[in-house]
């Protein structure tokens, strides 16, 4: 009975690894075509130069799965899990929770609550040992993105040539519309790339217009409020210098005089 669970577990889980495991390379593609669009990588280095550098794509694929767990694993329930049939009296029936894959060792990375885990130490569980928390149907499972962007920083790989380590933006919209999150762009060639600078370039432009309209509405307002300030003291002023004229032409005239000099009689 227990081998029966177990493989039906595995089952439910494989089609969500499947479709993370995609969309991680798919962000991973979008790290390169923004690191070479903006400029941050020497000219020698190409799309599929950037595959010969270890380095630089260890460092891509970390921020990709880091990308993944902060946009699209975060606050989804899907993640979450009872720990069920490892033997473990102190582990099994307790809620876990995914923080990664590791497709290694073929298995996830998780959290246990209530645990004796070290700190910022990950347990490394079988998915035949996971009870999902919330059922759904995962053949047509799709993640959606927790946030708007994200800024990813890479490490400085090629310090001969840059100062500062590289940055990009991710654009969580920008990635669904070009299929990152039910296709897989990363396949698609030279027409892919184009298609996603061209997105991202769009973006940008509509963003810094959107920043200059507003920039400019702010600045008509601070001349509004500065001319209405203008206006309000200068009103003050002359209501406050007719009102000392009026006292005073009362206080001198004919009658006021009369008044004060039979007041001496």
């Amino acid at each position: 009975m227990a081998q029966k669970r177990k493989h039906f577990r595995s089952n439910y889980w494989a089609p969500i690894i499947d479709r993370e495991i995609s969309i991680v390379l798919a962000i991973a593609w979008y790290i390169g075509v923004q690191l070479l669009r903006t400029k941050q990588l020497p000219p020698y280095i190409s799309h599929t130069g950037i595959n010969r550098v270890p380095a630089l794509m260890a460092d891509i694929q970390k921020q990709a799965a880091s990308v993944y767990t902060e946009l699209f694993r975060k606050d989804d329930i899907v993640y979450k899990f009872y720990v069920a049939d490892t033997g473990d009296k102190y582990l099994d029936g307790k809620v876990g929770l995914i923080t990664s894959y590791h497709s290694v060792k073929c298995c996830f990375a998780t959290k246990i609550e209530g645990a004796h885990q070290m700190k910022n130490s990950d347990l490394f569980l079988s998915t035949a040992n996971m009870e999902p928390f919330k059922r759904v149907y995962t053949p047509t499972y799709v993640p959606h993105p927790s946030k708007d962007t994200c800024i990813i920083r890479l490490g400085n790989h090629f310090p001969h040539f840059n100062h500062v380590s590289p940055c990009v933006t991710f654009y969580a919209d920008i990635f669904s519309e070009i299929g990152g999150i039910t296709a897989s762009p990363h396949t698609g060639g030279q027409a892919q790339r184009d298609r996603l600078v061209e997105l991202i370039e769009m973006k940008e432009l509509m963003r810094h217009t959107d920043a200059e309209k507003i920039r400019s509405q702010q600045t008509e307002l601070k001349e509004a409020c500065q001319n209405y300030m203008s206006l309000t003291l200068l009103l003050k002023a002359t209501l406050k210098r007719n009102s000392s004229r009026q006292a005073y032409a009362i206080m001198f005239s004919p009658v006021n005089d009369r008044s004060i000099t039979e007041r001496w009689r």
